[in-house]
């Protein structure tokens, strides 16, 4: 078996990220270089394949025919190199390295994070690179080795596995029910201020369970927004009603800053999971992570669902 020479391993890797990423900049920064260092590895790799393997410009950098053949197959290797290395360094120590997670800001806060420390108390020689935002994240150029997701996942070729669910409710401040009256129908939010969370394909359509149908109630207000936590801040101010996950107002209704709506009406719940790339297969630190997250979702009612009693109608 030929053996690749770690300076070439090195520029390996850099070129498949530089490819990921569109950027020689976001690739060194992820490996700590300056950007001309880096440049000059994926160059020097160039002259030792006599071909030109990547279009630089000004403004992108972009693979050239050769580049994206070879990427293909430096992907591939680069992969198994590290599987191998994380599989014996698993064997023999346990779980190490960086592991990159991905998730929004608000189940990030409530649901992972506080899950994290567990598991890094669990697994001394990893860390985690915990990635919070509410905008969709590319997995493969951020360079994420998983991603978790709450809602119907979009067709973009990822591996998920289901990991959980999240119940929701129809809630509002006391004060705006106080003001407003409180709907009897998921048909009577057509009259009231809805609070629109942007962050999901359903947006301003809101399904109900109706026996084994679906009743999905278009609603309407003056506030939509790309942030779970900022429709949380207006519903607490009195600014309107929502559909909330169960694990961002559960603690809201128990201390009576929120009120359920809509008792026996249950909007559908939202399926939470575990993605990665395609390109990556299986890693022991991510299994082991996605398993930890699984089991403590499996404990937690505001994820699970089983955190308000269920009215009967």
């Amino acid at each position: 078996m030929k053996v690749i020479p770690m300076d070439r391993l090195a520029a390996l890797e850099l070129f498949v990220r530089v490819v990921e990423s569109g950027s020689f900049s976001a690739a060194a920064r992820e490996r700590r270089l300056s950007q001309p260092a880096a440049s000059k590895q994926v160059a020097a790799l160039e002259r030792s394949l006599g071909v030109r393997l990547l279009h630089r410009t000004t403004r992108k950098v972009t693979p050239t025919d050769e580049g994206l053949a070879y990427y293909d197959r430096a992907r591939e290797a680069v992969q198994s190199l590290r599987e191998a290395a994380a599989a014996v360094r698993t064997r023999e120590a346990g779980l190490g390295g960086t592991l990159h997670v991905a998730t929004s800001v608000g189940f990030g806060r409530v649901s992972v994070a506080p899950r994290v420390a567990a598991f890094l108390a669990a697994h001394p020689r990893l860390s985690i690179d915990l990635h919070m935002a509410d905008a969709y994240v590319d997995l493969v150029r951020e360079g994420i080795d998983v991603a978790i997701r709450v809602g119907e996942l979009r067709d973009d070729g990822l591996i998920a596995r289901r990991i959980g669910q999240s119940e929701r409710v129809v809630v509002a401040a006391p004060d705006y029910v106080a003001r407003h009256g409180e709907p009897n129908e998921p048909a009577d939010l057509a009259r009231h201020n809805c609070i629109v969370y942007t962050g999901l394909a359903t947006v301003d359509r809101w399904p109900f369970e109706a026996g084994e149908e679906v009743e999905t109630v278009a609603v309407r207000g003056n506030l939509r927004c790309t942030s779970g936590e900022g429709v949380l801040g207006a519903v607490l101010a009195s600014a309107g009603i929502t559909c909330a996950p169960l694990w961002q107002v559960g603690p809201e209704i128990a201390a009576r800053r929120l009120k359920r709506l809509l008792p026996r009406h249950r909007p559908l719940p939202l399926p939470i999971h575990a993605v990665w790339p395609t390109s990556r297969r299986l890693s022991p630190r991510v299994k082991a992570f996605v398993d930890h997250l699984e089991s403590g979702f499996q404990r937690c009612p505001w994820v699970a669902g089983f955190g308000l009693p269920r009215v009967k109608g």
